[in-house]
């Protein structure tokens, strides 16, 4: 009798389990159905009303958040947005906005930003060639004190656009997530992985030179490239010296601007080789500018122009931004915490192997990358995300836009990407030349 009950038992047993786990399914899915992404849709722009470009907006402590576009708009979406969460909207030169999300409508708002002039002491000392190089120095010494060097993981999204002189031809994105070891690591350490992708029809003209020059010299993955944009970090790696370089006698340093982000100068200093100031050279050769924080010395932003001037280089001029370079690149960086970590990069250059072609008039053009990597989330605690295994890891020799990958819709409407510049209308009616480019995303699945 007792086995009957022990079996009975059981069997009682085994009945509430499974109506158990019944049951938590239902809570787990109702708590899915339940769970929200709201988004905030809105317009950056100052008092005169003028669009305010690249942004920064997130929420809380800023490991979470999107850009503007070069037209000031963004969308920023975020799942299940507690009462308590801030919406922060910052940009060099002007005053930081600030919102409790419970207070703001999700739809269409406009944020005014007011600019900010930096208040120099009664006794104004202009700084001179020799002291900001000493400003330049301090600040590149600064580096391992203000950047990370412990691991840390960032998602991201990733636009790459193909322009022949002003026409759009290609356009890819994809959510990216990458792996970086520290600030003092060669952009080759970092392992990145993707998420999701979309593509357009590809209406790049390829030559025969450029099918022989990938038989010879192979592809290269661009989503890697990006990273040698980043003149910040591996600094003290041989071949990633470029701010070092400028310590050299070559270069001189003369003062832009100062700006105020959160309340603090940031001197903007213009760089290039000697007595650019007062006459460019001929040849090959870079400028920019470098952004210093005042308070810690951290370089917020550099900006560099690999430029090319001469008659011998007048085949290089670029119809669309009206200037003879080879390469142009911005990269930016904000304070988490106590470190400052990526917030993006901007590059242009030359498509390798196919960037001498003829438009559709049989004219000489030039095919660029005009291409972007935003920062979305940023995990800097191990706990808080998988690690990116080497098997995993994308590529480095092999084009994004060759690669197969699923097209999921559903996955990109709850994903933050920056929004393409509604200014730039021809790109997409450009690229929408035979069918809509939601269609093309469709069909460029496989």
């Amino acid at each position: 009798m007792s086995l009957i009950y022990s079996m009975a038992d059981i069997i009682i047993r085994m009945i509430t389990f499974k109506r158990n786990i019944i049951l938590l399914t239902a809570l787990l899915w109702q708590t899915t159905l339940l769970a929200q992404v709201i988004e905030y849709h809105g317009l950056v722009v100052d008092k005169n009303q003028t669009p305010i470009p690249y942004a920064n907006i997130y929420i809380n402590e800023g490991k979470v958040g999107t850009h503007s576009n070069e037209a000031g708009e963004f969308v920023l979406k975020v799942s299940d947005p507690s009462v308590k969460d801030s919406l922060h909207v910052t940009a060099i030169g002007f005053k930081s906005a600030h919102y409790l999300l419970s207070s703001i409508d999700s739809g269409r708002m406009i944020i005014s930003l007011s600019q900010q002039v930096a208040i120099l002491d009664n006794v104004v000392i202009t700084p001179t060639k020799d002291s900001l190089g000493i400003i330049v120095k301090k600040a590149i010494a600064a580096i391992p004190k203000n950047y990370p060097k412990k691991k840390y993981y960032i998602d991201g999204f990733y636009r790459e656009l193909v322009m022949r002189d002003s026409t759009y031809v290609r356009l890819l994105e994809a959510a990216v997530g990458f792996q970086d070891r520290g600030f003092d690591m060669p952009p080759d350490n970092i392992r990145a992985r993707v998420l999701a992708v979309r593509k357009s029809e590809d209406y790049i003209n390829y030559s025969l030179y450029t099918k022989l020059h990938k038989i010879m010299y192979g592809e290269k993955n661009n989503l890697y490239e990006t990273f040698k944009y980043d003149q910040i970090r591996g600094f003290n790696k041989e071949g990633f010296k470029y701010l070092e370089s400028l310590l050299s006698n070559r270069y001189e340093f003369f003062l832009d601007t100062i700006k105020i982000l959160d309340e603090k100068k940031i001197y903007v200093i213009n760089y290039g080789p000697i007595d650019m100031q007062w006459k460019a050279p001929k040849g090959i050769f870079t400028k920019g500018k470098i952004y210093i924080s005042e308070k810690d010395l951290a370089i917020v932003r550099v900006d560099r122009d690999y430029i090319a001037d001469g008659k011998k280089w007048e085949n290089l001029k670029n119809l669309a931004f009206n200037k003879t370079w080879l390469k142009k690149s911005t990269v930016v960086y904000r304070k988490i915490e106590n470190k400052y970590y990526l917030s993006y990069i901007k590059w242009l250059s030359w498509v390798g192997g196919a960037w001498k072609t003829e438009n559709e008039q049989g004219e000489k053009t030039t095919q660029f990358y005009n291409n972007s990597l935003y920062v979305n989330t940023i995990y800097t605690s191990k706990k808080d995300y998988d690690k990116i295994r080497k098997r995993e890891s994308i590529e480095r020799d092999v084009d994004l836009y060759a690669k197969e990958y699923d097209y999921d819709p559903d996955f990109w409407k709850d994903y933050n990407t920056v929004l393409i510049n509604p200014l730039y209308k021809k790109a997409v009616k450009d690229l929408e030349r035979n069918q809509p480019l939601d269609e093309q995303f469709e069909n460029n699945r496989k």
